[in-house]
């Protein structure tokens, strides 16, 4: 049998794999424990050692170069192989007392991640003490920023409590929390709901395995210009239930899949901007009275969900025109598309879109992407409805 080494890039992968499982044990557990990791040559005895000797010297070398500036607590373990020129031991294992030592030995930020991470699981346990579920995921919730982890905290923190089953999403008191940060979190926030016993595997969606309560009453959010508050509603800005909308003199009807989007843009006199929650757009079609006598728009992100939320929406509405989701929107606001997660994407019929929509999205979703609301900057949605009334 012949003498493998493993190279010394090699050693390097596997310090930082061990890195790795090493800081999942320590943080799982809280605990400390010496972390050995296994170098030696294969195939070297006594008897293979004579004639692999040089090749033997030199790996050593290479491994001594590598270790020079490893911390004086480093504990090498080696074996005599003997052969000509007196003791010949050659490294086989090393061991590093602490996780520390370790992750200061790799250098390249992973004394930092350590210490980011113990911190942040330390505020987690102060959730949940089955820290195990989540353990697996440590560089995950280390990359978060300190806003997203801020939102994680508080979100586990309700939930641990049973209080977030009393809401939804939109309701919970958590700035920027919304179905979007829910999305990007998705592999993340299984876990976490696994680790406070918080997680039903029966849900349909994601949001009903992670326990959020389902609003069953359907609130209309919206906003008219200043000339039109006082016909009838008599403010710019009203909650109201679909039994009790009236459009009276009003021309159109803006649907907003986004809050953001809703609350960053005015409409002109004769037209009311409604924000559609999402999917309740769906509802609110189906449900609100004296949509079909007036000129009905909706605007959504450019992605699976947006287009399949139109489709059903014209379903119920079937007079309902989409703005700046066709193939020339996609167009001029690719540049600003993202990454669509895999969780995101769907089949979406085109039996209910037009050939301009199927093409968009098409075209984002042979590419992966997804263009939201807010990225379309420039863009003044009661002037672009104003155009399309007057074509």
């Amino acid at each position: 049998m012949s003498v493998q080494f493993l190279p010394v890039s090699d050693i390097c992968t596997r310090l930082a794999r061990k890195l790795e499982t090493a800081i999942q044990v320590h943080l799982a557990t809280e605990t400390e424990a010496p972390v050995r990791v296994a170098i030696g040559p294969k195939g070297l005895t006594k008897k293979t050692f004579p004639d692999a000797m040089e090749a033997v010297m030199k790996w050593r070398l290479e491994v001594e170069a590598l270790t020079k500036h490893a911390p004086e607590s480093i504990e090498w373990k080696t074996q005599d192989f003997g052969g000509y020129y007196g003791s010949n031991r050659i490294p086989i294992a090393l061991t590093f007392p602490t996780v520390e030592a370790l992750a200061t030995f790799q250098r390249s930020g992973a004394p930092a991640a350590l210490k980011l991470a113990r911190a942040r699981f330390d505020a987690l346990a102060k959730v949940s003490r089955d820290l195990r579920q989540i353990s697996q995921n440590w560089r995950t919730i280390t990359d978060l920023s300190d806003a997203d982890f801020d939102i994680l905290c508080r979100l586990l923190t309700l939930a641990a409590n049973g209080e977030h089953q009393q809401y939804t999403k939109r309701s919970l008191d958590i700035d920027s929390m919304d179905s979007k940060w829910i999305e990007r979190h998705a592999r993340l926030l299984g876990p976490c709901f696994k680790a406070i016993g918080r997680y039903d595997p029966e849900g349909s969606t994601l949001e009903a395995r992670l326990g959020f309560a389902t609003a069953d009453n359907l609130e209309i959010f919206a906003k008219v210009s200043k000339e039109d508050a006082a016909l009838p509603y008599r403010v710019t800005r009203f909650l109201l239930s679909p039994e009790d909308f009236d459009p009276g003199h009003l021309e159109a009807i803006l649907l907003i899949e986004n809050r953001d989007t809703f609350e960053r843009h005015e409409p002109q006199p004769g037209q009311m901007f409604i924000w559609s929650q999402g999917y309740a757009a769906v509802k609110m079609c189906r449900q609100t009275r004296g949509l079909e006598g007036v000129r009905l728009f909706y605007w959504g992100d450019c992605d699976s969900h947006g287009y399949h939320i139109l489709a059903l929406c014209r379903q119920e509405q079937p007079h309902i025109v989409s703005i700046l989701m066709d193939r020339q929107a996609v167009a001029e606001h690719f540049a600003s598309g993202k990454p669509e997660p895999d969780a995101a994407r769907r089949n979406v019929s085109g039996d209910y879109l037009t050939a301009s929509e199927k093409d968009a999205l098409a075209v984002i979703q042979s590419h992966g992407v997804r263009i939201e609301q807010e990225h379309f900057h420039g863009i003044e949605p009661a002037q672009t409805i104003a155009a399309a009334m007057a074509g």
